[in-house]
């Protein structure tokens, strides 16, 4: 496609449409439909994000330590580091991309 071709297709999408008389006939038909669905995306996000932070609470409260099972760790001392961390990763940031993204 040459320039000019190109040209002339962009100015070709770009001007408007006349519009069409249609003696009020769109506002009729869109007056008589029935009221949409509302939307309950931000219901669906939040349920998520609820279990994901329930399913963490009830791992963190109902599972064993990891110094109960007798593994020589050597990380054992860095837990609470890694549980804050884990915390973020799976409940907090999806929370914050949620509360974001509405």
């Amino acid at each position: 496609m040459t320039d000019r071709e190109a040209d002339f297709v962009e100015a070709a999408l770009r001007t408007a449409e006349p519009e069409l008389a249609d003696d009020g006939f769109c506002e009729r038909v869109l007056a008589s439909l029935p009221p949409g669905k509302r939307r309950r995306v931000p219901t669906r996000r939040w349920t998520l994000a609820v279990a994901a932070g329930t399913g963490s609470l009830l791992t963190i409260l109902l599972a064993p330590s990891i110094e109960g099972l007798g593994l020589a760790l050597p990380f054992v001392g860095m837990l609470p580091v890694l549980t804050v961390l884990a915390f973020v990763a799976v409940v907090a940031a999806p929370i914050v991309w949620i509360a974001s993204s509405e």
